[in-house]
């Protein structure tokens, strides 16, 4: 429930990441120990006073729908399977050059502070790499993974490559 909260907190703020741990909520800042319904009434309450507008039974939605999200990912389960032609794909890899997944905003997104410690300096890109031989990472600087298009400088560095990136093929294509 904090996840969903803080990410819907977290849409009204993307411009000014700056602001995030001034408006999102931090672990902390709630008692976990409380039965369900009232952890969800301190949860939605604190969140309206930071600035969140949805009406309850939109917020309760959008809090339901992000845990089943959440609980389908099974990252575990991932098989990455073999292209037929992986020679053909060009793979654009962006990462954080710091190699956090959460970083400080770990308490904002988790209850529990071992939750994302594993993807932390994970090479969790490897399997693509060894599938496909034309995989290409670039690193960009930004404080985590989270704030990859959220920060200005690795927002303008993956905007910019992909800009070029996409007025290469039109080119091409109005070529042919």
């Amino acid at each position: 429930m904090l996840q969903a909260v803080n990410m819907a907190l977290q849409l009204t703020i993307s411009e000014t990441p700056e602001r995030f741990a001034e408006v999102l909520i931090h672990r902390d800042e709630i008692d976990l120990s409380l039965p369900l319904p009232e952890y969800r009434q301190k949860l939605t309450a604190l969140a309206r006073r930071r600035g969140l507008k949805l009406e309850d039974e939109r917020l309760r939605q959008m809090i339901e729908r992000s845990a089943r999200i959440q609980q389908a990912y099974q990252v575990e389960q991932y098989r990455t399977l073999p292209l037929p032609r992986a020679e053909e794909v060009a793979c654009h890899y962006f990462r954080n050059a710091g190699g956090l997944w959460m970083g400080a905003l770990e308490p904002y997104f988790s209850t529990d502070s071992r939750e994302f410690a594993a993807f932390n300096h994970a090479d969790y890109w490897r399997e693509w790499r060894r599938q496909l031989p034309r995989f290409e990472m670039r690193d960009v600087v930004s404080s985590n993974h989270m704030t990859l298009l959220s920060e200005p400088e690795p927002f303008e560095t993956i905007t910019g490559f992909c800009g070029e990136l996409y007025m290469e093929s039109l080119v091409a294509d109005e070529a042919v």
